[in-house]
C-alpha cells in the first residue's frame, strides 16, 4: 500500500463535484460516504477504491499505508538531494509514482514520473528546480488523507469483533508467495488486495498483512516473502 503527472498537481484528478468516497458496500462516489477527500487534493477517490478491490475498507487500508510510506519518503528524498544521490532518488520517486497511481492521485503520480526520468538522466538541475513543488503537493495530499481517514475511523463505529478466514488467508498467502518468487506484479497486487480484505487491520494478522503490503510497495520482496511464510507457518495466532 506512491503514472501520470501534469503541470499541476491535480492533473488527471476526478472532475466530479466532491470526490466523496462511499461507505462499506456502497458505490464509489455515493453521497452518503463517510470518507471525504476534497477535490482540491487532486485525488480520484473512485479510481482508488476500484484499485483497492472495490471497497471503502480496502481503500482506507491502502491510504494508511500510503501516508506512512509517504512521510518516510519525504525525508529520504530530502537526504538524497542533499547528498546528490540520484540513484536512490530515482528509486524513491519511482515508488511514489506507483503508490500515487494506486490511490488515484494521478497528478502527483505523473509528477513523480517526470522526476524519475530526470533522475535516470542525471539531471540534478531539473530535480532541484521542480522537486520542492512535488514534495509540497505530496505533503498537502498526506495531510488531507490523514484527516479524512481519521474522521472515517471516528464515524465507522467501534466495539466490533474482527474475524479472519484462516483457510482463505492461507490460500491467498500461497498465491502471493508464488507471485513474489516470479516477480509477477499483477498477481502480487491482486493477492495483496484480497488479503487486505480477508484480514481486517485491527486483527494481528491484519497488521501483518499491512506490513507485507508496505514491503511490496517499497519493492522489498524478500521481506514480504519472509513475513508471508511466517504467517503460513502459524507465527501469528
Amino acid at each position: 500500500m506512491l503514472s501520470r503527472f501534469g503541470a499541476a498537481a491535480g492533473a488527471g484528478s476526478c472532475k466530479s463535484c466532491k470526490n466523496i468516497v462511499s461507505p462499506r458496500g456502497a458505490e464509489p462516489g455515493d453521497a452518503a460516504g463517510k470518507l471525504r477527500l476534497r477535490a482540491a487534493a487532486g485525488i480520484d477517490a473512485a479510481a482508488g477504491i476500484l484499485t483497492s478491490g472495490g471497497t471503502i475498507d480496502g481503500y482506507v487500508k491502502t491510504l494508511e499505508v500510503f501516508v506512512k510510506d509517504g512521510n518516510e519518503k519525504i525525508w529520504e528524498i530530502a537526504n538524497c538531494i542533499a547528498t546528490c544521490n540520484l540513484y536512490l532518488y530515482t528509486i524513491y520517486v519511482h515508488a511514489l509514482k506507483s503508490a500515487c497511481a494506486n490511490i488515484g492521485a494521478f497528478g502527483l503520480s505523473e509528477a513523480a514520473k517526470v522526476l524519475e526520468t530526470a533522475g535516470a538522466q542525471g539531471n540534478l538541475d531539473f530535480i532541484e528546480e521542480h522537486n520542492a513543488k512535488f514534495i509540497n503537493g505530496l505533503k498537502s495530499l498526506l495531510g488531507d488523507i490523514s484527516r479524512a481517514v481519521s474522521e472515517y475511523g471516528k464515524n465507522s463505529g467501534g466495539g466490533q469483533e474482527y474475524f479472519v478466514d484462516e483457510e482463505l488467508l492461507n490460500s491467498e498467502l500461497v498465491i502471493l508467495k508464488a507471485a513474489l518468487d516470479d516477480l509477477d506484479a499483477g498477481v502480487m497486487n491482486a493477492a495483496v488486495e484480497r488479503l487486505l480484505k480477508t484480514a481486517p487491520a485491527p486483527h494481528e494478522k491484519g497488521a501483518a498483512v499491512r506490513r507485507i503490503a508496505e514491503h511490496i510497495l517499497l519493492a522489498d520482496y524478500d521481506e514480504a516473502a519472509l513475513l508471508a511464510d511466517f504467517l503460513l507457518r502459524g507465527g501469528i495466532k
